[in-house]
């Protein structure tokens, strides 16, 4: 292999999706200087690569005037807002809608005023580890392979890519959940609102795949982008997407059973009857892959008994929400009972392995169950700003990760806006789209749901 370039940084973030953005911002409001290494040529990860347009886990599923999540992901919202980037009213209530083109460009405007450099079209390929610390990575891009050296390393990759590579233990479940290929149509005619679009939509493609015409499918889950634009969380794929085989294989079904499910609703419902196809994510949306091995492994019970944490770094508050891979289609129950908003332990982001690492995001350490709460993007976020923050406390004092006091964690962390207490929530901004058209936002009404 031969090294065409050397670097260092304070931090390396491996991962620009959400989880990895935040830490990024996070870490730069404390001086770090930071190298963030996306293999997309955009930040936002799934959110955007996968069209999935919502930050679920950010508004508290009790009462969806109150916020979950605060600190860099209400920044971030705020200014997608100010942008325009919001979706309109008519949308479910539960999660902030936008348009992913916005988040592009807002997220490559605030890292940029953050000083953070990105290395965009580039992967991770090697770990230099030796006695439980990662010293190097090599990455791999067009210009060939570099090697970046660094006391501190964020795995925001969302498959826990370098801590695999690190040498770090991982659990992978037998059945993983489903993956889904998001699509967008335009020219949406009539004034059905989002709850009973999907009720139709769900209604046609359940009668085709009962009578062994149609695909399997999920939902759907319909969001309105614009009055007449929608995207739809509608496929059911199945496979391992660690394996390339399995992920092709995936990619290539997804396409066709889009356009499939878009002609059977445009032939049978009336207001898909002007409908155009748009586009499918640039990439399959994937729910689960590696869980790192963490100090702590956050599971079921913790989520339901919303069990009380000494290093607690912000809340989840996502439903289980576990998509079945038995090949049942439709909707899945996850929504009737929503959850509270809960702890979330700072040791569920430290692999056991290694002493200077962080995993955050949807390869956290956390039981099967807990991860279908877990590993949505508005909760990725939370972790993804508290591990920034603890990094650079840790490069300024000297400590290592698990030495610096969790309560001056918590103590920058507060201050930053984030939420710690489930008890205490603060008002969702005014501004964000608030539910369904003509409708002030009450009780939680569930039908299905996003994610």
């Amino acid at each position: 292999m031969n090294i065409t370039r050397s670097l260092t940084a304070d931090l390396v973030i491996v991962g620009g999706g959400t989880a990895g953005l935040s830490a990024a911002l996070a870490a730069s409001r404390l001086k770090l200087n930071i190298l963030l290494i996306e293999q997309h040529g955009f930040c936002g990860g799934l959110t955007v690569y996968s069209m999935v347009h919502v930050l679920d886990g950010v508004l508290a599923q009790s009462d969806f005037t109150k916020l979950a999540v605060g600190g860099v992901a209400v920044d971030l919202l705020n200014r997608i807002q100010a942008f325009g980037g919001m979706g309109p009213l008519d949308n479910p209530p539960e999660t902030p809608v936008f348009d992913p083109e916005a988040f592009k460009v807002i997220a490559d405007e605030m890292l940029q005023e953050a000083g953070v450099k990105c290395l965009y079209h580039t992967r991770v390929i090697e770990a230099e580890a030796n006695n439980g610390r990662v010293n190097a990575v090599i990455l791999h891009s067009k210009a060939g392979f570099w090697r970046v050296e660094a006391p501190l390393f964020i795995d925001a990759s969302g498959d826990g890519d370098l801590c695999a590579l690190a040498g770090a233990g991982h659990e992978v479940s037998r059945s993983m959940q489903p993956m889904t290929l998001h699509f967008q149509l335009a020219n949406l005619q009539g004034k059905l609102a989002w709850k009973e679009l999907e009720r139709e939509c769900h209604d046609v493609l359940a009668a085709a795949f009962a009578s062994g015409e149609g695909p399997r499918f999920g939902g759907p889950w319909v969001l309105r982008l614009r009055d007449t634009v929608i995207s739809m969380n509608c496929t059911r794929l199945y496979g391992n997407a660690l394996n390339p085989e399995d992920l092709t294989t995936a990619e290539i079904a997804g396409r066709k059973n889009a356009w499939w499910i878009f002609r059977k609703l445009k032939s049978s419902l009336p207001e898909f009857a002007d409908a155009r196809f748009v586009q499918s994510g640039p990439s399959i949306g994937c729910r689960e892959t590696r869980r790192i091995l963490g100090d702590y492994q956050l599971t079921e019970h913790d989520v339901t008994n919303r069990t009380p944490f000494t290093d607690t770094i912000g809340l989840g508050a996502w439903p289980m929400d576990v998509h079945p891979s038995d090949g049942r289609v439709g909707f899945h129950p996850h929504k009737e009972n929503p959850t509270t908003p809960y702890p979330y332990p700072l040791r569920a982001l430290l692999p056991k392995a290694l002493e200077n690492v962080m995993a955050v995001g949807r390869c956290a350490s956390t039981t099967p169950k807990a991860h279908g709460s877990s590993r949505v993007n508005g909760t990725s976020m939370m972790m993804g700003e508290a591990a920034g923050v603890l990094c650079a406390l840790a490069r300024k004092t000297g400590d290592t990760l698990r030495n610096v006091p969790v309560s001056r964690l918590q103590e920058v962390l507060v201050s930053s806006g984030a939420v710690l207490d489930p008890t205490c929530l603060p008002d969702r901004p005014a501004a964000w789209q608030i539910g369904t058209l003509g409708h002030e936002v009450g009780p939680p009404v569930f039908f299905g749901g996003l994610q």
